[in-house]
């Protein structure tokens, strides 16, 4: 019973530092998009603002940061999808959910 307690213990200390790493990985690069756009969120419709930072600000930005959440809400489910099926090898390809999930916004698509 010792052994299983000594396994589970270093399995999660390797487990939370790939979290740690990409935890880190994400702020570094979230400080460094700031610091390199490096501006004041302009008003609404701004006077002196050219029309580049407005359209950096309200469309670039919102749809980068859709994609990166998308991107880590994929990753999340494939992580659960493993998780609840005990198999490593399990991803949406794998399992014909991909293909689900197309047929399903070529439907939605077609009634838009």
């Amino acid at each position: 019973m010792a052994e299983r307690a000594v396994g589970h213990r270093a399995t999660t200390s390797a487990a939370l530092s790939p979290i740690a790493l990409w935890s880190f990985l994400a702020v570094l690069a979230a400080l460094l998009f700031a610091w390199r756009v490096g501006m004041q969120w302009p008003a609404p419709l701004p006077g002196g603002i050219g029309l580049d930072r407005v359209i950096l600000v309200y469309s670039t930005l919102p749809r980068g940061a859709v994609a990166v959440l998308a991107g880590a809400v994929l990753g999340l489910s494939g992580l659960l999808l493993q998780h609840v099926l005990r198999n490593p090898l399990a991803e949406p390809s794998t399992l014909g959910i991909s293909a689900g999930a197309q047929l399903a916004m070529t439907i939605a698509s077609l009634y838009a």
